[in-house]
């Protein structure tokens, strides 16, 4: 039987019908086709590989492949930086600045005239305001050698703030007091304007020092924004009360935690825009304590059933939460990854600790003794309680700088 291949050369059996082929063997080459014509070897077609071993050297292949991969991927972890702290950023990823670690510099007392109601450093950590509704007056105070540097009187402060470039102090007075909120300049230690005659419970300047936002102390008070150079009112929103509000850190929403109608209802956060005033969004959140994180990705609740969590900005979504101890106030370090907390004597623990917001672990005990308020510094260099002395007459202020 003849077949065509190669352009119509006949093939019988073995051999190819004057193929011509100069790499023939001799042997091959004398052989004699059925007529005559010299005939070249063509080997017979190779049998199919089993289906068994065409499938063996594919598994072998795909094997040693992800060897490859496999070993490709474990020199680019080992030569990968690694993060040693697994601090989490606001976008759930680890951050390249480790967790700082605290210890005690010195610790200072200094003696205020009476008992207190609120604790402020200035942005530069080189004062520390203390505020008392019984005497209506705020002292300043110098960090580095703990004397008095200044007293304004006439400010019967609950709440107190410094402005970002330290120039000025918002005061609020405490409720019944009718001292409103006043600005004051801290070098003349003058009053300079009183925004409004309301008493405030809450202060807090944006970032870029434009607006000052002010939780009232009465019922419907709400939340309202004045913008600082005129005094003038810009937003309210009127709700029955506010537990806490926060800028973002490039001043173009805000975060406000809502008090609660019942006990048992859960905290919630709501977030706003400053330039439309509109609602952006809102949800359910684990405290009413509320601060956004350096790059406005993250919001960090708190409350003093002692429970710190973080939230994804965009999505509302929980990003982590810890279980921390029960406390009487808390206070965050600036960059929100601290957080410092203290109790009083029936509380567990009592007294100052400083706390890790990214783990939950405890990073250093300040002190044991109870305390009532608490400041932690701008520059995260110091942190101030105040603790009762004289059966309820009389404070002591406890200033540690840390290192």
């Amino acid at each position: 039987m003849a077949l065509l291949r190669d352009g119509g050369a006949r093939q019988v059996g073995g051999y190819e019908l004057g193929s011509g082929r100069d790499d023939a063997s001799p042997a091959v080459m004398n052989q004699v086709g059925p007529n005559g014509a010299p005939m070249a070897y063509v080997p017979p077609p190779r049998p199919p590989v089993p289906l068994l071993r065409r499938r063996g050297v594919i598994v072998g292949a795909v094997a040693a492949l992800c060897v490859i991969v496999v070993a490709a991927l474990a020199a680019v972890i080992v030569l990968r930086p690694q993060h040693t702290s697994g601090v989490l950023d606001g976008g759930g990823t680890p951050s390249e600045a480790a967790l700082p670690s605290y210890a005690i510099a010195d610790e200072r007392t200094l003696d205020p005239p009476e008992t207190l109601n609120a604790l402020t450093f200035s942005p530069d950590g080189k004062l520390l305001a203390t505020g008392s509704g019984y005497s209506r007056n705020t002292q300043l105070w110098d960090v580095d050698t703990g004397e008095q540097v200044a007293e304004l009187k006439g400010t019967s402060p609950c709440a107190q703030e410094f402005s970002p470039d330290g120039k000025l102090l918002a005061t609020g007075g405490c409720a019944g007091e009718e001292t409103g909120v006043q600005l004051w300049d801290v070098r003349t230690e003058d009053k300079i304007a009183t925004i409004t005659k309301n008493d405030s419970e809450d202060l807090a300047f944006s970032p870029d020092g434009k607006t000052l936002a002010t939780i009232g102390n009465n019922p419907h008070d709400g939340l309202r924004l004045w913008e600082v150079s005129t005094g003038d009112e810009i937003m309210h929103l009127d709700m029955e009360d506010a537990i806490d509000f926060t800028f973002s850190p490039d001043s173009a929403t805000f975060a406000v935690t809502p008090s609660r109608a019942d006990l048992d209802d859960p905290f919630r956060a709501e977030l706003w825009d400053m330039r439309s005033g509109d609602k952006i969004s809102s949800f359910t959140v684990n405290g009413g304590t509320v601060t956004y994180s350096p790059d406005g990705k993250t919001l960090i609740t708190a409350s003093c059933g002692g429970t710190v969590s973080r939230w994804e900005v965009r999505t509302g979504d929980k990003v982590d939460s810890h279980r921390l101890v029960d406390c009487f106030d808390l206070s965050f370090s600036s960059d929100s990854k601290v957080l410092a907390i203290v109790n009083l004597e029936f509380e567990e623990p009592p007294g100052t600790t400083l706390w890790s917001v990214e783990t939950g672990d405890r990073l250093l005990t300040l002190s044991t003794q109870e305390a009532y308020h608490v400041a932690f510094s701008t520059t995260g260099k110091a942190v101030a309680v105040n603790t009762s002395l004289e059966a309820n007459t009389h404070d002591e202020i406890v200033l540690w700088r840390l290192k």
